[in-house]
């Protein structure tokens, strides 16, 4: 391995995640024998290893190139460690603690069974990550957010095939229809004067379609200053958006500054479920 990045040790193994000709890997050293072991390659930099009190290891990183993350789980089975699951994702963790219930859901495959499902790839997946291999043998599960709202509504066949390292594969797919809120938002800059005093605030306007009419919780506003970061400046009740038209003032803004909005839908489980564009002003 050309540099560690990564190094952590559990009960009778070292785990190291880093690079070798270009490619990242995460190996396994037995510490009985000296042995060492490849548990995976990926389009991802490992740089968080966290050992569980069962001996299982979380993991996280990064795409080496794009903006997106992953997280994953290692456990042993009858003396060997596999790749249990491996999530990616459309943002870099920040945090494994946020991933706990990877291990829950892994502990769900159980290690007596005899049975190993095939392991199926995700490079048909819209959006999704390419090149991600893992053990040969024993439970593997890949799973991809897939981040649908840069994609116009209606129906979706979803591809996942595996090839192996004699060219044979395996492949499956399922069909979506998509169906998120379409929100289209227009920001504003607005002036008032009195007397001698002039202050500038946004009006921002957005109304929001449901063509699959999900029962929703809530939109939330977001704000970015300039080149910083998004930040949440309100949450309106979706009981209180009106013919699915609204309009919110934000009088906190600099004047020589730019601002960016986004307006996000949520349905009752707090998951997302429509986007609007980006409106600066």
């Amino acid at each position: 391995m050309d540099q560690p990045d990564e190094i952590a040790a559990s009960e009778g193994s070292l785990y190291i995640a880093g690079s070798k000709d270009g490619r990242s890997r995460l190996i396994e050293i037995d510490l009985s024998d000296g042995s060492e072991s490849l548990l995976m390659e990926a389009p991802f930099r490992i740089e968080e290893l966290q050992v569980l009190a069962d001996t299982s290891v979380l993991f996280a990183g990064k795409e080496t190139a794009g903006p997106g993350g992953a997280v994953g789980l290692l456990a042993k089975s009858r003396g060997r460690t596999e790749v249990r699951r491996v999530c990616l994702l459309d943002y870099v963790p920040k945090s494994l603690a946020d991933f706990s219930s990877l291990h829950s859901e892994g502990d769900t495959a159980s290690s007596e069974s005899t049975d190993s499902p095939t392991p199926l790839g995700n490079s048909g997946m819209p959006g999704g990550t390419q090149g991600l291999t893992g053990t040969e043998e024993g439970p593997l599960i890949y799973s991809i957010q897939w981040n649908s709202f840069g994609y116009a509504n209606g129906r979706y066949e979803i591809r996942a095939e595996a090839v192996d390292s004699s060219g044979q594969t395996a492949s499956d797919s399922i069909t979506v229809d998509l169906g998120n809120v379409e929100i289209s938002l227009e920001a504003s800059r607005v002036e008032v004067a009195s007397w001698l005093v002039r202050k500038q605030y946004a009006s921002l306007a957005f109304r929001a379609v449901n063509p699959s009419g999900t029962p929703l919780a809530k939109y939330v506003i977001t704000r970015k200053e300039g080149a910083g970061s998004f930040q949440v400046l309100a949450e309106i009740p979706a009981s209180q958006v009106a013919a699915a038209e609204f309009t919110y003032e934000d009088r906190y803004i600099n004047g020589t500054s730019s601002y960016t909005y986004l307006v996000e839908a949520f349905d009752a489980e707090n998951r997302p479920v429509g986007r609007s564009n980006a409106s600066t002003i």
